[in-house]
């Protein structure tokens, strides 16, 4: 299988015959979150993001009216599926903690996108990813 967008990500679960929860790590107005919840081979999606205001560069900066948008923006998107979705809304270091351990057949990161940041997301996402 060929994998050319990110869209493809919950399809890729599929090929191989794996089904199970996954996470999308930086959420924002929920787009991909919507194709991810809709993938049959994803049972669970965990949606993390702080939806507010943060002292960084990038979106995260942006006026908190920006991300309360944002926050009922992911939530309509997803809502048919609202069975299969947890929102955990705070910063990744808080929510990525929440996820058992060993429970997750896909992680996307798409949070802080500073080099630090991302690697303190895979660092904390690694012990959430299921053995093999």
């Amino acid at each position: 299988m060929k994998i050319t967008t990110r869209k493809d990500l919950g399809k890729l679960l599929e090929h191989f015959g794996l089904k199970g929860h996954a996470v999308e790590v930086g959420c924002a107005e929920g787009l991909h979150a919507a194709i991810l919840i809709a993938q049959p081979a994803i049972t669970k999606l965990y949606m993390i993001d702080a939806w507010k205001r943060l002292e960084q560069k990038g979106d995260g900066g942006f006026p908190q009216e920006w991300h309360d948008n944002n926050f009922q923006e992911a939530l309509g998107r997803t809502n048919e599926l609202a069975h299969k979705r947890v929102i955990l809304k705070g910063l990744s270091s808080e929510m990525i903690p929440q996820i058992p351990d060993d429970s997750l057949q896909l992680a996307y990161i798409d949070g802080d996108h500073s080099f630090q940041g991302c690697l303190n997301d895979l660092q904390a996402i690694w012990p959430k990813i299921k053995v093999g």
